[in-house]
């Protein structure tokens, strides 16, 4: 059977699951939205209100065969383990859970996605999340010159606020998510899908996105940038438009690829001017920052990048760890778990959870999983040209570093990873 006759396939054989997987990404990008305005009342539920979804989809890829590789296989052992060592430390079944959930569900999802989607599916994907940054942008810009108490910036359950502090009186806005972490996630999806578009002529017919269409959105993306008041946001924004620029660069594009370079510049250029003070206001931000971590390469990029991988050699933990889940946000905030110093660097945190050993398998899988990808990814680009290339950054920010402690970034990282993973089969 050849590759359009399976892609064809895909959508008789695989109905429901496909529904369901549609339905995952539905609430994952508007389930802030549903626990802030729609249904407040319904706050905690729906705060797992994916997992039901992801629970069927492993179950469904078992069944069809999809989840036999090297990689799910450890992760169900090593959750097992896991499992069994925090019952024997009695902690709370929620907070096990929580903690078991990214390695037992969504982490063998990853594998599943790549055998529910289409190539047509990935490109109206991609257009639709498009669509969607650009109201997601306004909305934005509203919650940030908004108080913190206004509608638009209500938190989770009809209660508080879902915003963060700030530069002076700015917050952190969220837009439709429960918090600026959901935001920040949704925004490296955009890019990724905004950088492939822009930069592949080939994915950008495919996807029947008009390029004036991109343009708009690439200036309400960068627009988002400083009214986000994320260095998250400022790092990985960089990193995805620098991986993408790279082919428009080479001798044999760079004339053709002009006239699309000037036009990238020209809306940077404006949307710079017509935000500039909220750029300063995001500068002030790392100048607080760097006041408080160090220099940019000793706190931001050093302590939850790059100095993650160190830090887990400095944890104090005993040999099977605190228990998993203890050092996630929701056996934080709801348990009473201690607060850890590293909790936003995401390796120290499992070896803190579940020991050197245990801890330090999860983190083998998250590393040799990103060094296979991205080895790939470089490949199949220098030999042709690639579209999973442009995915590659969220090799680097969700599977390497992401925060699988938040339900919203391992819910991006899953999407991601499964669709970067997709976009591998249609160049074999």
């Amino acid at each position: 059977m050849n590759q359009i006759s399976i892609e064809k396939n895909i959508a008789v054989q695989h109905k429901m699951p496909r529904f369901v997987l549609f339905l995952y990404v539905f609430l994952l990008v508007f389930e802030g939205a549903l626990r802030k305005w729609i249904l407040p009342s319904m706050s905690s539920v729906l705060v797992l209100a994916r997992d039901p979804l992801v629970l069927y989809l492993v179950f469904y890829g078992l069944k069809q065969g999809w989840l036999r590789n090297a990689y799910v296989h450890i992760a169900f052992i090593v959750s097992f383990i896991s499992f069994i060592v925090a019952l024997a430390k009695g902690i709370h079944w929620s907070v096990i859970y929580y903690g078991l959930h990214a390695f037992l569900l969504y982490f063998p999802c990853i594998f599943v996605i790549p055998h529910l989607l289409s190539t047509k599916d990935v490109y109206r994907l991609g257009v639709a999340i498009l669509l969607i940054s650009i109201p997601m942008s306004v909305l934005v810009f509203i919650q940030y010159i908004s108080p913190k108490d206004a509608w638009v910036n209500i938190g989770v359950g009809g209660e508080g606020s879902s915003t963060y502090a700030g530069v002076g009186s700015f917050i952190r806005p969220a837009g439709v998510f429960s918090f600026i972490v959901g935001l920040v996630a949704f925004q490296g999806v955009v890019g990724l899908f905004l950088s492939w578009f822009l930069f592949d002529h080939k994915s950008r017919v495919k996807s029947g996105i008009p390029f004036w269409l991109l343009l708009i959105v690439l200036g309400g993306y960068i627009a988002m940038v400083p009214l986000s008041l994320s260095r998250t946001n400022v790092f990985q924004s960089a990193f995805i438009f620098l991986i993408g620029v790279l082919p428009a660069l080479k001798k044999q594009k760079a004339m053709s690829n002009l006239f699309l370079l000037l036009a990238v510049s020209v809306v940077a250029f404006i949307a710079y001017n017509h935000f500039a003070e909220s750029f300063d206001i995001l500068f002030l931000r790392f100048d607080e920052a760097r006041n408080v971590e160090g220099n940019l390469l000793e706190g931001a990029l050093g302590n939850r990048l790059l100095g993650s991988l160190l830090q887990i050699f400095e944890v104090e933990t005993p040999f099977l760890g605190y228990g998993i889940g203890t050092a996630t946000t929701i056996a934080i905030s709801k348990y009473g778990y201690p607060m850890v110093y590293w909790q936003d660097a995401e390796l120290p945190r499992q070896v803190y959870e579940s020991g050197l050993f245990l801890g330090g398998v999860y983190i083998l899988l998250r590393v040799v999983l990103a060094v296979q990808l991205m080895a790939k990814a470089v490949r199949l680009q220098l030999q042709k040209d690639c579209a999973a290339y442009f995915f590659m950054p969220c090799v680097v920010f969700f599977l390497l570093f992401g925060q699988w402690g938040n339900s919203a970034i391992l819910g991006f990282t899953t999407l991601s990873l499964g669709i970067l993973m997709k976009l591998f089969s249609s160049h074999e």
